[in-house]
Parts: C-alpha cells; structure tokens; sequence
C-alpha cells in the first residue's frame, strides 16, 4: 500500500512510522520519502507499507492505525505527532482468485486465495 501524509510545519524527518493492526505491526519501507526539502512549511511524505497477506492473520475488515512522530531540529518548535486515534487509515480487503496467491489493493491490503478445484 502507498500512502501520501500531507503535514505542514517546518519538519526535518519522520522519527516513528507504525501501521499496527490487530496485535501486529505492518513492515514499513525504509526509507520514508519526503516529496519536499527538510524543513520545509508544508510536506507530504510518500510511505510505502505491507500488513501480512494471510487472510487467516489479516481478515476482511481489519483496520490498520497509523502512528507518525517526526522531528523538526533542534532550533524548530514545530512537531508532528499522529497519535494511535487515526484507526481506519486503512482497513483491510481480501479477495478470493482462481488464477494466483497475490496481493489485493482494492481499498486496502490483503491476500488473493487460490480456490480448490
């Protein structure tokens, strides 16, 4: 899944980059990309993440939070903190395929499921 976070303050960089879900985290690629100079007034960060593509671990219908902390310099006031209260930035969809084991992005992450023939 990609993802663009608009944000504004003059900010350096993305400290913490979560997307927990259930009891799990999302594998988050590194880096996180920001689409303007550091410290800059407005920003928007490009971040790319995966959450496990097993239905039986992540159902249809689960909703991914998103957590972002950021640090913008020692001589900056300005902070970016997206607390745990963003549920349903994403919420999951699985779809069932006949043709191959991939991944869904319809809407969100998930797990297309070979059928028994």
């Amino acid at each position: 899944m990609k993802l663009l976070v608009d944000s504004i303050g003059p900010l350096n960089s993305l400290t913490e980059v979560r997307f927990p879900y259930l009891t799990l985290e999302s594998t988050v690629k590194d880096p996180v990309v920001s689409l303007y100079p550091p410290g800059n007034n407005v920003n928007r960060w490009e971040i790319d993440f995966w959450t496990d593509a097993g239905l039986e671990i992540c159902p249809t219908g689960t909703m991914v939070q998103m957590q972002l902390t950021s640090d913008a310099g020692s001589e900056r006031a300005t902070a970016l903190n997206a607390p745990p209260y963003s549920d349903g930035v994403i919420v999951t969809e699985g779809v069932a395929s006949t043709k191959t084991d991939s991944w869904c992005s319809r809407g969100g992450t998930g797990a297309k499921k070979k059928r028994s023939k």
